[in-house]
């Protein structure tokens, strides 16, 4: 890609300043030299994105579409925002439970589920009065639940033999996600809380002698209740899941990124700018590198993404990159294979975490440390 006219241009001691000093967050288009004892021969530049909710879009977009690269501030924001929206409509609800081998769907799910039990015990009597007081997904599952005197008498009676913090609370709810722990999504949630329910009620005195006939409508009830509240849970959840992806003011976290990843068919590769060195979580090598195409963002303060490129002769800056450029096959060693990297680049092994850097006088540098680049490696590269 040709950098935009609309770059900035600063001066040679403006760069060198730039440039050993921390990395802050540059105005939109402004490309500047960056270093990184990643860059080997080349040389690594950054540019500036817009900054709001949606800068790791704005990156990917900058690297990766030639149409968004022409568009003025105004409309590229305007294009990040229908993406968002496209792509909130695009999430299927079992897309929505595989993101993040279900820790998307799966927390926030018990989160909802325990309050939404919390309130139908502690706000109201179980018997149904005072709804009003509620919050909509309990209000919601109770209107549905209590049709009539029978159904108000059952669930009075589970209310008795279930207390909340003894019953769902301390027992029913941990051993259900227990039980779930391994599972993508929320599908055998409802399943294994009824199970568990069942379990506690059994230890409970004042149901033995109990016909069997009554025993069958006190299961049927906690049946209706927990397969209530799992559908109102699931449906609440999954709606605010879509509602948050298209709001362009929400940050960005892993689950998003691995969708940015998906849309656009790329690996991500994160380089922090404090250290000037890979970023890695425990999802860096399982939800965003593929050996795909890719594209390299920088973090900045921990608040912001822009993206990085190589300077290529002619001042084109190129910021998609195959699989195989002995760029992405550094980062991928260090991130993935960094029992490799000693042998492979040993100018990177002191960057490495203790457990893998080599013993030698380079042990006692830290994690990541960064050297100040020299004269020669900044001065004469300004801007493009």
């Amino acid at each position: 890609m040709i950098a935009s006219k609309r770059n900035r241009v600063c001066d040679e001691k403006s760069l060198m300043t730039m440039e050993t000093n921390r990395v802050t967050m540059l105005p939109e288009n402004q490309t500047v030299v960056f270093y990184t004892p990643l860059k080997g021969n080349d040389v690594l530049v950054r540019t500036g994105t817009i900054g709001e909710g949606s800068c790791l879009f704005h990156s990917v977009l900058l690297a990766h579409s030639s149409e968004y690269q022409a568009l003025s501030h105004d409309r590229r924001r305007e294009f990040v925002q229908k993406l968002r929206s496209s792509m909130s409509r695009g999430v299927s609800k079992g897309d929505w439970e595989r993101l993040g081998d279900g820790m998307v769907s799966r927390v926030p799910f018990q989160e909802k589920m325990r309050e939404m039990m919390g309130e139908i015990y502690t706000t109201v009597p179980f018997g149904g009065d005072g709804l009003s007081s509620l919050g909509h997904s309990a209000r919601k599952v109770l209107s549905e639940i209590l049709v009539d005197s029978r159904a108000r008498k059952i669930c009075r009676l589970i209310s008795d033999l279930v207390p909340y913090e003894e019953g769902f609370e301390q027992t029913i709810f941990p051993n259900t996600a227990k039980g779930c722990e391994n599972d993508t999504g929320v599908g055998r949630w409802g399943k294994i809380m009824k199970q568990e329910t069942f379990k506690y009620m059994a230890t409970r005195p004042e149901l033995q002698g109990v016909p069997d006939d009554k025993l069958v409508s006190l299961k049927n009830g906690v049946f209706v209740l927990v397969n209530t509240m799992v559908k109102e849970a699931e449906h609440s959840v999954y709606k605010k899941y879509k509602s948050t992806l298209k709001d362009t003011a929400e940050d960005v976290d892993q689950q998003l990124i691995q969708l940015v990843s998906e849309r656009f068919d790329r690996d991500i590769y994160f380089v922090d700018g404090n250290t000037r060195m890979p970023y890695k979580n425990d999802f860096s090598c399982t939800d965003n590198i593929k050996g795909r195409r890719a594209i390299i963002i920088l973090w900045v303060d921990s608040v912001h993404f822009e993206v990085i490129g190589r300077l290529l002769p002619g001042n084109r800056v190129q910021r998609d990159f195959g699989p195989d450029d002995p760029l992405i096959k550094k980062l991928r060693t260090f991130l993935c294979e960094p029992g490799k990297v000693a042998s492979k680049y040993p100018e990177l092994a002191s960057y490495l975490p203790k457990e893998y850097a080599s013993r030698s006088d380079h042990e006692e540098t830290g994690l990541y440390q960064i050297p100040s680049p020299s004269s020669s490696e900044s001065s004469g590269n300004d801007e493009w």
